[in-house]
């Protein structure tokens, strides 16, 4: 079921990137490159982004390869601090990137949301949908026409 939701997922972003005029658009089939495209396209800071990504890695990393009984049994406090860091340092960069994603096509508050918690349901709606993709000017946050 999880693959479905990853294709899903995958195929709006891959329209999302295509509406953006993004030269590279099978990223969106990557899981770390897609959020870094998206990024690019929103003008979020990417650096942000990649270590979102490298702690997103280092903690599927570390949660194959011990079973969840022994990370459970871990009593050290530092430990626990860095899943939890990486957890909320993840959570956080995706979140900025998919709200500026959702701000980039003039959606709101809560269409971000959605892209944040349902991004199977709403990446596909912005994809294929009607929404048009309009760049910000980085010097002043103006949004500028779209190109055709």
């Amino acid at each position: 079921m999880e693959i479905i939701f990853y294709f899903i997922t995958a195929a709006g972003m891959y329209k999302v990137l295509e509406k953006a005029k993004f030269k590279d658009t099978w990223h969106a089939l990557i899981p770390g490159l897609s959020v870094w495209s998206l990024a690019k396209i929103s003008n979020v800071s990417v650096v942000f982004t990649i270590l979102g990504v490298i702690f997103s890695l280092y903690y599927g990393f570390a949660l194959l390869y011990p079973s969840a009984e022994q990370l459970i049994s871990l009593k050290s406090p530092t430990l626990i601090l860095v899943f939890v860091m990486t957890i909320l340092i993840t959570l956080v960069g995706y979140a900025r990137v998919f709200h500026a994603v959702a701000k980039s096509f003039g959606k709101g508050f809560w269409y971000s949301a959605g892209l944040i918690f349902f991004p199977f349901i709403f990446f596909p709606i912005l994809g294929f949908g009607s929404a048009v993709y309009m760049p910000k000017n980085i010097s002043n946050g103006e949004a500028l026409p779209a190109t055709v």
